[in-house]
């Protein structure tokens, strides 16, 4: 079997030396983090305030979910962060078979998660259960089931293109390792930077999970003032 190596790396012109350029790319991890969390805690905290303002349409509408693609997509996104952050460590202590292996699995739990994604929007389309005025689903009897299915698809589609935007890195990534060419002080500021946010962009998929395929049980209505 051919040993491979990894190169040194060269530090980029605009930093002073390779630990300024590893905490340059930490840093920007974290105001990334920063980013998810008010991105995604808007998202939750909206949705939240419509399930205050529409119990009906939440109650009637969620059993048009399957709850266990929902749950099998929460494993991936979890299990997908999961090995996204194995692959930073392995990375630091330059064990390359793992991290080449743990980029695959990700890549692998990525594809999983659009394939799931694709099979609910399939019959969500075919059944007409849309946002908006193209909501034309039958038999429900709220007047606001389609604001449930707007919110549905914003929540779900900003994490499904997530995990496109997330495909691309991970492969760019998993070619150069398996080779044996990426640099050694580089692969971990790149693989970092792909790892945290992964296991911030998967909890906040769990907790958005909470919202869409929660209770199926009818809601007390809202008392009006």
């Amino acid at each position: 079997m051919a040993s491979t190596t990894l190169q040194e790396h060269e530090v980029a012109h605009h930093f002073d030396d390779l630990e300024q350029e590893f905490e340059s790319q930490k840093f920007g991890m974290w105001l990334f983090m920063a980013s998810e969390i008010m991105m995604f805690g808007a998202l939750l905290v909206g949705g939240l305030f419509l399930l205050y303002l529409h119990p009906d349409a939440f109650a009637e509408s969620r059993p048009h979910l399957d709850w266990r693609l929902g749950a099998l997509n929460t494993f991936f996104l979890l299990t997908g962060g999961f090995t996204m952050a194995r692959a930073a460590g392995f990375a630091q202590q330059r064990e390359q078979g793992k991290v080449r292996t743990n980029l695959i699995l990700s890549l692998l739990l990525a594809c999983g998660f659009l394939v799931v994604k694709t099979i609910e929007y399939k019959a969500k389309f075919h059944h007409g259960l849309l946002p908006g005025h193209a909501f034309h689903g039958e038999g429900f009897t709220s007047l606001h089931a389609h604001i449930f299915f707007g919110y549905y698809f914003v929540a779900t589609g900003l994490h499904a293109l997530h995990g496109v935007d997330d495909l691309v890195p991970q492969s760019l990534q998993a070619g150069p390792v398996y080779t044996g060419l990426l640099h050694s002080g580089g692969i971990r500021g790149n693989v970092l930077g792909s790892g945290g946010p992964c296991m911030g962009f998967s909890l906040s998929f769990a907790l958005l999970g909470g919202v869409i395929y929660g209770t199926r049980t009818r809601l007390p209505t809202r008392p009006h003032l």
